[in-house]
């Protein structure tokens, strides 16, 4: 054993405590988060409000996520309040709600209305709206709105924010040689190529290999992976 003295994890907090910087931070984040809750509360009342008077007697939405709590009667009084919530971290949550599996097909159209709805001034790149609306869109979604996907897929003007939307198209297998030639031309927008990529492997579009196999020189690692992943599903 060399000189250096081994301290236990209890050890090391009892020298941080010790540290008025330290203390001071950890009461900074505790009225944070205090606030932040009491934010939600104050943002999620009606709402919860209305969730009861459906059946769902819940505090916050993560709890009607749970395994079954939330069912699709829940799904009307989500769509009500989307549109109407302003506070960010309610919105997610509505959102992330309705991706539940009792949200499939029925909140499609109206987390698709609600990307429409959402300034993109507004939406920055680290607290998109319209990000955690396209992965709702991936689990819910079905053809009755492809032709409103494949309009925010070809949307340039969207961005990356757009490239869950992307890839939601790979799951419109009934709909395949419409959505086909779309994720084609999209592996040349930069922005969004690789869940093309994506979406053409769930299509298992294997027709489409030649046009994919180049992703896997990609520049970005995670790229290549998916590339790769494509590629298996294409045989």
């Amino acid at each position: 054993m060399s000189g250096k003295q081994w301290r236990t994890a209890d050890e090391l907090m009892g020298e941080l405590e010790q540290r008025p910087e330290f203390v001071e931070r950890q009461r900074e984040r505790l009225l944070e988060r205090e606030e932040n809750r009491c934010r939600y509360a104050e943002a999620a009342a009606g709402l919860l409000v209305d969730l009861a008077a459906a059946g769902f007697v819940v505090e916050t939405l993560a709890q009607l996520r749970q395994g079954g709590v939330g069912d699709r009667r829940a799904v009307p009084v989500l769509v009500k309040w989307l549109p109407r919530v302003s506070y960010l971290p309610l919105k997610r949550d509505v959102i992330a709600t309705l991706a539940s599996p009792w949200g499939r097909p029925t909140a499609a159209g109206p987390l698709v209305a609600e990307f429409r709805r959402v300034d993109p001034d507004e939406d920055t790149a680290d607290s998109s709206v319209r990000w955690s609306i396209g992965d709702a869109l991936e689990r819910v979604a079905d053809e009755s709105v492809v032709e409103d996907l494949i309009a925010i897929a070809t949307d340039v003007g969207q961005g990356r924010h757009r490239a869950l939307v992307v890839a939601a198209l790979g799951n419109m297998g009934k709909a395949r040689d419409r959505v086909l030639p779309v994720l084609v031309a999209l592996l040349d927008d930069e922005a969004v190529a690789p869940y093309a990529v994506m979406g053409i492997g769930k299509l298992r579009a294997h027709e489409a290999r030649p046009m994919v196999e180049p992703f896997l020189d990609h520049r970005e690692a995670w790229v290549r992976k998916e590339a790769k992943k494509a590629l298996a599903r294409l045989g």
